[in-house]
């Protein structure tokens, strides 16, 4: 069987103000953010896909509902705003689908969760939490570079199984690169660096 793939790429330097359809933005390995390695095109991946407007639409509104404090009860972020968790299925369903998509059964969440990409957290803390490298507490704009994610288990038994020892450790990452939370204004971006062109932007 194949196991779930956890290759994760951090993208929290990107400053999200300076994100658009056409930018490339740049994230690091986090096994290179751990041990301290020095951003490179070794250790470094680029995304620049400029995908269609309006595509992102559920992403965007799940951003859209975990901004919202008043929700923490049912679904939320998890400290280091990396990945969320559905707290009450029952009352995400009843009361807040409808409030922020096109009314659906919490399946027909999970299912969109899973179509975008996002990936599910099986041990730790954080078991049972949904995690996307470009959904990120505080980085709206990231989201611009997600796109579904194409079918690949249309033969039955050909699902990934879980791969708990290979799942990113968000703890870590956030004592190195922590986010802004919930309450918190992002600062007055410094000129950015780039090391792919006038359209590839992190900071230092």
């Amino acid at each position: 069987h194949n196991l779930v793939d956890h290759t994760y790429f951090d993208f929290s330097l990107v400053d999200d103000s300076l994100i658009t359809d056409e930018s490339i933005i740049i994230g690091q390995n986090l096994k290179a953010v751990l041990t301290a390695e020095e951003m490179n095109f070794t250790n470094c991946v680029m995304i620049s896909s400029r995908i269609m407007r309006n595509i992102q639409i559920f992403p965007m509104r799940l951003m859209d509902m975990l901004s919202r404090s008043e929700v923490s009860s049912v679904i939320t972020w998890l400290p280091h705003g990396r990945s969320f968790i559905v707290r009450n299925p029952k009352t995400l369903e009843d009361d807040l689908i409808p409030r922020f998509f096109k009314p659906m059964k919490f399946k027909s969440f999970l299912r969109q969760v899973n179509l975008w990409g996002f990936k599910r957290i099986t041990r730790g803390a954080d078991s049972g939490a949904y995690y996307h490298q470009l959904f990120l507490r505080q980085k709206p704009g990231l989201v611009r570079k997600m796109s579904l994610v194409k079918c690949k288990y249309a033969v039955k038994g050909t699902r990934p199984v879980k791969n708990p020892s290979d799942e990113p450790n968000f703890y870590e990452l956030a004592k190195i690169r922590p986010l802004l939370g919930l309450d918190e204004t992002p600062a007055i971006a410094l000129p950015p660096r780039s090391i792919a062109g006038d359209n590839a932007y992190y900071l230092k």
